[in-house]
């Protein structure tokens, strides 16, 4: 029994990571994206940030391109 929940508790945890790497990926993405888009001959991009909570109307790529746009009108 104990072996079962462990097992399913695992299976559980390895999703939901799988999940957030995805999403830090496709964030970071964005970030690139919208980082060149500003900043169009620059050769070092900025490391990436970690992904904020989405938002329901924002897909990761978006909250990417907008964060990555952000930090290349700050420089």
């Amino acid at each position: 029994m104990i072996k079962k929940l462990l097992t399913i508790i695992l299976i559980v945890s390895i999703f939901f990571t799988y999940e957030a790497l995805a999403s830090q990926e496709s964030f970071c993405e964005g970030f690139k994206e919208g980082y060149l888009s500003i900043k169009k001959n620059v050769l070092v991009i900025p490391i990436c940030p970690i992904k904020p909570i989405a938002s329901f109307d924002s897909t990761d790529f978006q909250l990417g391109i907008k964060e990555g746009v952000q930090q290349a009108q700050k420089n």
